[in-house]
């Protein structure tokens, strides 16, 4: 089993801003046409989302095609999208069909879009508007008939467009509508319903029985800042499942960075120079007073 083989099951959440995310992928999937960009960080899911997308549409029954652009070698990236005809180049033997044909009736993915070469951007640009293109070395038109255009984006784009790294005209072609997914650190609350997913996939996948995630386990992933997201929290959980066979995920099953990270938060809480910065008046304080009130806070 993959567990992710449904996106759906991983479109989950209770936090308002994910409910939000939810109603705009309905909205958008009802349009079989509209250009969708998916913002935020890495590891956030914003695949998940392109595919509820297309699982959701008109185009749920054709294919579902993704390119990272941030993978693709410069020289190759026309390849890969338009296709080629036999002898273009040296080592095109027969002809190829790029990703945009093979898409026909479904949806073609591009993510980390903000890494795709300036060049390619103007031709993406033209393809998008006639929606049609040549293949490499070849003179007869392609027509795409009925493929949908997504993509997904962790860099700021806007920015990108003032530093002359990212066309403004392709920008604005690709974010007809923007959904920006939130860090996991900004919804909580979505985070035991991801462990509790991920632990009953793997569980699955590897042949374990761990069925719940005990308080102290629990706490320790609500308290950490989660860099990685979405995906780190996955990793964490299959860790866990794959070095421990037991009951439940204790919090000793835990990296030490996730453990050792609430350690420092609860020594920082009882820092009684911090708690003394953090409250002292903005006009000059007396050295003797000073010294008393850390005294205090050190006997305490």
């Amino acid at each position: 089993m993959n567990p992710e083989n449904d996106p759906r099951d991983y479109l989950v959440g209770h936090s308002e801003r994910m409910r939000e995310v939810f109603d705009l992928v309905a909205c958008v999937a009802r349009s079989n046409t509209t250009a969708v960009l998916i913002t935020g960080e890495s590891g956030t899911g914003k695949e998940v989302v392109a595919r509820a997308i297309h699982e959701q549409s008109a185009h749920a029954c054709g294919p579902f095609h993704a390119l990272n652009c941030a993978a693709i070698a410069n020289n190759l990236f026309e390849s890969e999208l338009f296709g080629y005809e036999p002898y273009a180049f040296t080592d095109a033997k027969k002809q190829k069909r790029g990703l945009l044909e093979l898409a026909e009736g479904g949806t073609l993915f591009l993510d980390e879009v903000g890494e795709m070469p300036h060049e390619m951007q103007a031709k993406l640009l033209r393809v998008l508007e006639t929606r049609s293109f040549f293949r490499l070395g070849g003179t007869k038109e392609v027509r795409m008939k009925n493929v949908r255009v997504l993509a997904a984006t962790n860099r700021d784009l806007k920015q990108a467009m003032q530093d002359g790294l990212f066309r403004s005209d392709l920008y604005f072609r690709l974010a007809v509508v923007k959904i920006t997914l939130p860090p996991l650190r900004e919804r909580l609350s979505d985070i035991p319903l991801f462990a509790s997913r991920f632990l009953e996939d793997f569980n699955k996948l590897h042949g374990r029985s761990m069925r719940h995630i005990t308080p102290e386990a629990q706490r320790s992933l609500l308290d950490y800042s989660w860099p990685g997201n979405i995906r780190e929290l996955k990793n964490v959980i299959e860790r866990a499942i794959i070095l421990h066979d037991s009951n439940g995920l204790q919090q000793s099953y835990l990296p030490r960075e996730i453990v050792g990270y609430n350690e420092q938060q609860e020594c920082r809480c009882y820092d009684p120079w911090e708690q003394w910065l953090n409250t002292h008046p903005q006009e000059a304080v007396c050295l003797n007073r000073l010294v008393e009130r850390l005294e205090q806070c050190l006997v305490r």
